[in-house]
């Protein structure tokens, strides 16, 4: 039976504005999840038997630091797993504070609420954004048995904004080897600033390999999933692809590769929500087994049979 947490008092306070609490561990045998509400994020992701995936900036994020104990200025940088609610095009010339970077602080680096909890499961809750009019919900859960996440992300609007929104789901995970991204039939490469990565082709084109940049390295793409690959893991994340639908940055999914860290992004559509109107865009992480001896192109392979992905032409 599902568990309703409500740590805050009094009551009446939890009613109306939440309750902003510490991290909350979720586990099962082969995985632990650390999600930390005061800061609004995912801190630690952890295969059994391996150390967390996750980049922090600051070892305090993995601990019981609230938002208001740490730089604000530097939010956007302190490293776990967030999202964004909005195009970057729009930072400077649509919102009130007119800045193009750091992102927006109201939903990156506030405090968020927990709105509930289970055994396998926990749901934050965003602050009002009111930049655009909004409420973020993450919900978090764990299979019950395998490496497994899936997570949960809904904007819905609660009044009219000229704004359009999508759920920009941003990873920090720990430098791997190389990094693979699904590639949909036909789709251009967006390279986004210096090509200073090596890029290659693979599967007929329907895949990117490419090594880390210590300088920084943007590229972005249509398709269905994204892998950092470790010497004895993959770490996958995977989100649904509308082939139909507006993309605002011409791609779902996108990487950044630096010399601290790795960014793992994934991306809905870009919507013109109505008061009352939601988005839901929801990322399913794995962690999957390396072959040792497998070359890249054998892993891509490797990472679709265990997604079940079927490909044009078989």
């Amino acid at each position: 039976m599902s568990k309703r947490l409500a740590l805050c008092a009094p009551a009446l306070i939890v009613a109306l504005a939440g309750c902003s609490q510490r991290p909350v561990t979720l586990s099962n045998p082969s995985l632990k999840a650390t999600v930390n509400p005061s800061v609004g994020r995912l801190v630690r992701f952890t295969p059994a038997n391996h150390a967390n995936l996750l980049y922090l900036s600051r070892q305090s994020l993995d601990a019981n630091v609230l938002a208001n104990d740490v730089d604000p200025g530097g939010s956007w940088d302190w490293g776990g797993d967030k999202v964004w609610n909005s195009l970057q095009a729009d930072w400077k010339d649509k919102y009130p504070q007119g800045k193009r970077w750091p992102p927006p602080d109201t939903v990156d680096g506030f405090k968020w609420f927990i709105d509930g909890r289970d055994e396998r499961s926990v749901t934050i809750r965003s602050p009002r954004l009111g930049d655009v009019n909004a409420v973020v919900r993450r919900r978090f859960t764990l299979d019950e048995k395998a490496p497994a996440m899936t997570v949960v992300n809904t904007i819905r609007r609660f009044a009219a904004s000229d704004i359009p929104v999508h759920v920009w789901s941003v990873s920090q995970v720990d430098p791997p080897a190389f990094t693979l991204i699904d590639r949909a039939a036909g789709e251009p490469v967006e390279l986004m600033g210096e090509p200073a990565a090596a890029m290659t082709l693979l599967d007929g084109g329907s895949a990117i390999q490419l090594t880390n940049a210590p300088d920084g390295s943007k590229l972005g793409v249509m398709g269905r999933w994204i892998a950092a690959v470790y010497d004895d893991l993959i770490l996958v994340q995977s989100a649904p692809l509308h082939p139909d639908a507006f993309y605002g940055e011409q791609s779902s999914v996108e990487l950044f590769t630096g010399k601290r860290y790795v960014e793992l992004e994934t991306l809905s559509p870009l919507v013109d929500l109505q008061a009352g109107e939601s988005l839901t865009h929801v990322v399913t992480w794995r962690v999957l087994s390396r072959p040792r001896s497998a070359a890249p192109e054998a892993l891509v392979r490797h990472i679709r049979k265990k997604l079940g992905e079927a490909r044009d032409g078989g």
